[in-house]
């Protein structure tokens, strides 16, 4: 009996580190270093339901391309992606520069000869990340109150002639 327990117990502690060295983050590539020229790995679904690799080739990076957050240019000359270009479906898909996780894919730009697309860089978004939970999600609380807010609200004419006749 108590061998059974002993075994029921070494098995248990094996789950909870192996879960632990699963959940573990990967290598990050640090913004800093992106330098135009820099080659590396997206993985995507480019069909069905299992990711494919693509190839890309950093082109800058972009200051500021929203308030307070950079960008990161790509392009591709990868076969799959030369067809179709980068897709709005891409969104979140994990871009790699020396086998260390760069960016997610968030921007993709329509009407280019080659396909380019932006990436969000990691280092903001597990800043951003870390912030939610941190503030106990109350930011988040208060943007999601005042978007019902926003949905809610009538708008109304400003004067009696902007009315269309039916």
């Amino acid at each position: 009996m108590a061998v059974k327990k002993l075994c029921a117990l070494a098995f248990v502690v094996t789950l909870f580190y192996a879960g632990a060295a699963a959940a573990k983050s990967p290598e990050t590539f640090p913004l800093s270093k992106i330098k135009r020229g820099l080659k590396g790995y997206g993985l995507t679904t480019m069909e069905g339901t299992e990711p494919s690799r693509f190839e890309f080739e950093v082109v800058g990076v972009v200051k500021n391309f929203l308030p307070k957050l950079d960008i990161i240019l790509v392009k591709s000359d990868d076969p799959q992606v030369q067809l179709s270009g980068f897709w709005q479906g891409m969104s979140g898909s994990p871009l790699y520069i020396d086998g260390k996780l760069a960016c997610a894919f968030s921007y993709g730009f329509r009407f280019n000869k080659k396909p380019i697309g932006g990436c969000t860089p990691i280092e903001y978004m597990k800043r951003d990340g870390f912030k939610a939970r941190r503030n106990g999600d109350k930011e988040t609380t208060r943007r999601s109150t005042n978007k019902r807010r926003a949905k809610n609200r009538v708008v109304a004419p400003k004067s009696v002639a902007s009315l269309e006749h039916g």
